[in-house]
């Protein structure tokens, strides 16, 4: 039984039409102002600027055990729906270099969750995080 032209074009039109109505989630957008709770005593405040894949912005840390850190400078990158980005702080204990890493930011409602490692010579620290976005 041959299908007419008539009818290959009601069905090519329905395909393209399911397809144009296919909901594609929305990557994530990364921008804002986000703190934590408090974790531990240590408080993290980061104001991130999202653009395309590109991650810019500031992290304070305040109450570790080198002191408070206001306004590093943050870089990163978004790959797909998770975000990394890093800033480093300089300990004024033992004067050296601490690298502060967020990796596999993701994002729930208005949550961003991850893991952290900070690493300096002979330091390692690492855990998980949870930040608000506040704006």
């Amino acid at each position: 039984m041959a299908v007419s032209n008539g009818v290959k074009a009601i069905l090519a039109c329905l395909l393209i039409l399911s397809c144009a109505l296919t909901e594609v989630a929305a990557a994530p957008d990364f921008s804002g102002v986000w703190q934590n709770g408090n974790s531990g005593g240590v408080y993290e405040y980061a104001n991130i600027t999202q653009t395309g894949s590109s991650l810019s912005g500031t992290l304070s840390v305040t109450n570790t055990e080198c002191g408070d850190f206001w306004n590093l400078t943050l870089t990163g990158m978004v790959s797909g729906d998770a975000a990394a980005f890093t800033a480093t702080a300089k300990c004024p204990l033992d004067n050296l270099n601490y690298s502060l890493q967020y990796t596999q930011g993701r994002i729930s409602g208005n949550t961003m969750s991850g893991y952290y490692a900070v690493s300096a010579p002979n330091y390692y620290d690492s855990g998980t995080f949870s930040l608000l976005k506040l704006v």
